[in-house]
């Protein structure tokens, strides 16, 4: 009899370590699959950002152009380039250019929020983000508000314009597919 008690015992504590067991891979398993998919929701977003940043460049860059073609024309022609300027600005005023890139800046800034805090193998990654974010805040303002002489302001964006492109090449080659 006592031994048939004994081999109960033993015989629960093994069905008891085996569930234990059992039970702790789950919860890795759990563990593993949901940093898995907070690392994949991650790179998700930083794709998606980055696409937001360069495709609200080239609204950003159409009106920089235009700007600096009226301001440059305004010079040549002898006319009130701030009169021409301030043109500009009321035409795509009424076109929703500006309203276009505020909206951007606005989705762009809180997709910045999310993405501020990267898993370990997205650091490098998401400090290139931060730069190219930081040329790209000053390239869409200078978009809405042209600052400075013609020279400086075409200088400048031309110089935003490259490292917000350079930024993109890289950003692009270290998250390929």
């Amino acid at each position: 009899m006592m031994n048939t008690v004994k081999e109960k015992i033993t015989a629960n504590k093994v069905r008891s370590s085996i569930i234990g067991g059992i039970a702790v891979l789950g919860i890795a398993f759990t563990s593993i699959t949901i940093h898995n998919d907070n690392v994949n929701q991650y790179e998700r977003d930083l794709r998606t950002t980055v696409g937001m940043i360069e495709n609200s460049s080239i609204d950003a860059e159409y009106m920089i152009d235009e700007y600096s073609t009226a301001w440059s024309s305004s010079i040549d022609y002898g006319g009130d380039f701030n009169t021409r300027i301030d043109m500009e600005y009321a035409e795509f005023e009424e076109n929703g250019d500006i309203d276009t890139i505020e909206k951007s800046q606005k989705k762009i800034k809180v997709m910045m929020k999310e993405l501020n805090d990267p898993p370990k193998q997205f650091e490098e990654e998401h400090e290139h983000l931060l730069n190219m974010y930081g040329h790209y805040k000053t390239y869409s303002e200078l978009a809405i508000f042209p600052d400075g002489s013609l020279l400086t302001y075409n200088e400048k964006t031309q110089d935003l314009k490259e490292q917000i492109d350079a930024e993109a090449d890289k950003l692009e080659t270290m998250i390929e597919e």
